[in-house]
């Protein structure tokens, strides 16, 4: 996989300047700042440059990572989720994507004001995540980054992956105070769908029928118990087995998480490279272990 970066990199980049290592160690340089989330002195040390080297060549190499392992987030066909369809979404074979929020929490910035500008047809299941940022010291960062639902500052991702468990959608940056049902509006990820044919597997926060039911839509998400003491046996049964379909999108989730810069408290100076990092994470994943055995499959139980 490295190899296979580097020679990508070789093409994309255009500086041919003299530099202290080589293009595959300011790769492998630049990963190990993510996985590991160590700081500028170690790993200037462990390659033999000062940490001000060291920070220019890992804030230089993200956008350019990001752009080689941007295509393996790939959003795939309704016919190809369909040969590749969990038996747990046998009764949800609509769903065409499950979507999920991230939220990443960031540093204290020192700038005065920030500007972070049954299943069957389910093809895509989505969620937000949030991202842990070092607190602002001005008001309007504070404003603009800090989630109610983590009691902290952090950066919000919305995700989507496809029911055999691949991150097929990735959507903008943005900051943790905004509401899932407006990521999901402004990503016009329900563009990609397919009008009477598709649907979306949510959680709870998602309160998007009305979005969805005007573009045609179909929209699974665990019922709600409202003014009942408990759910009927039938709600308590599809709230099983949403869940059962829905643990794939938390799994992705802890595989993105591993990559230690976005695990824990993000450098407030890494934010405006958030996007890059996150994609790299996501293109990385996907490049790993799948998260179903084949044996998970529907067309592997009909052969």
């Amino acid at each position: 996989m490295v190899d296979f970066i580097v020679n990508a990199i070789k093409k994309l980049e255009v500086d041919k300047r003299l530099h202290s290592i080589s293009i595959k160690e300011r790769v492998i340089l630049t990963m190990m700042k993510l996985k590991q989330n160590s700081s500028y002195a170690m790993l200037g040390c462990l390659f033999g440059i000062n940490s001000n080297l060291c920070r220019s060549y890992i804030l230089a190499f993200l956008p350019l990572i990001a752009s080689v392992v941007r295509p393996m987030i790939y959003f795939p066909t309704t016919e190809e989720i369909k040969n590749n369809m969990p038996k747990c979404f046998e009764k949800f074979e609509d769903v065409r994507i499950i979507i999920d929020c991230t939220e990443i929490h960031i540093q204290k910035p020192k700038c005065l004001c920030c500007s972070f500008e049954k299943f069957e047809d389910v093809r895509i299941i989505i969620d937000c995540t949030e991202i842990h940022i070092q607190k602002p010291k001005c008001l309007c960062c504070r404003i603009c980054f800090y989630s109610h639902y983590k009691g902290c500052e952090t950066v919000k991702f919305m995700v989507g992956c496809s029911p055999g468990g691949i991150i097929t959608f990735v959507s903008e940056p943005y900051g943790g105070r905004l509401s899932d049902k407006f990521i999901f509006e402004e990503s016009d990820l329900i563009l990609a769908l397919e009008r009477d044919k598709d649907a979306i597997m949510v959680d709870k926060g998602f309160l998007i029928d009305d979005v969805c039911s005007s573009f045609g839509i179909k929209l699974i998400r665990p019922p709600f118990i409202k003014n009942k003491n408990q759910l009927s046996v039938e709600e308590a049964a599809l709230n099983a087995q949403i869940a059962a379909a829905r643990v794939h999108i938390e799994r992705l989730n802890q595989r993105i998480k591993i990559f230690q810069v976005l695990g824990s408290k993000l450098q407030w100076s890494l934010v405006q490279y958030i996007n890059s990092i996150f994609v790299i994470a996501c293109g990385i994943t996907n490049l790993s272990a799948p998260i179903l055995n084949d044996e998970r499959f529907l067309s592997n139980l009909n052969l």
